[in-house]
């Protein structure tokens, strides 16, 4: 018996989790920026999707893909949410989604993975690494990106920081 529960313990090992879906209902994609660098604005996106997979055992395993539906932006001002809608910034009309597609998953020696892949946003798709830790069914981490590395905002760098502070715990189920 105890050879059969080897043999089991290892094919779950290489396997490592099947593609799962975020459970949008159990996670958060949320973000911070500052406004005329003193005011930090916070919000977040209360609809969005994905699936995960990751195998832990093994090095350069694993892809993940998430899209995040632009409308449902929540920064607890409805008028802004609606700025933020507009051309100037995400032009929701003609760009709905923020996408980002995984290339490869790395681990780290501390345990804790990178995912390489695509961000698309605003009709610009760009090459990035997203750090984050994997337990029990939650991928967590944080990441900085440059709005304007993807036209979000215009060019004003007094009144918007160009810095976005990106924060996720994604519960997968």
């Amino acid at each position: 018996m105890n050879r059969f529960a080897a043999i089991i313990f290892t094919i779950l090992c290489v396997t490592g989790i099947s593609a799962q879906n975020v459970d949008a209902t159990q996670s958060f994609i949320k973000f911070q920026i500052k406004n005329f660098n003193v005011h930090t604005v916070n919000g977040h996106f209360t609809t969005f999707k994905g699936n995960i997979h990751l195998t832990p055992t093994l090095e350069n395993k694993g892809d993940v893909c998430l899209s995040i539906d632009i409308a449902t932006i929540d920064t607890g001002v409805k008028k802004r949410d609606e700025v933020l809608q507009s051309k100037k910034f995400f032009h929701t009309e003609l760009y709905p989604q923020i996408r980002f597609e995984s290339n490869d998953i790395y681990i780290n020696s501390d345990s804790t993975f990178i995912a390489n892949g695509i961000l698309s946003m605003k009709g610009i798709s760009k090459a990035i690494s997203i750090p984050f830790a994997y337990s029990n069914k939650h991928f967590k981490g944080e990441l900085t990106l440059n709005r304007l590395d993807f036209e979000v905002g215009g060019k004003d760098t007094f009144v918007i920081d160009d810095d976005v502070k990106i924060q996720f715990d994604c519960t997968i189920n």
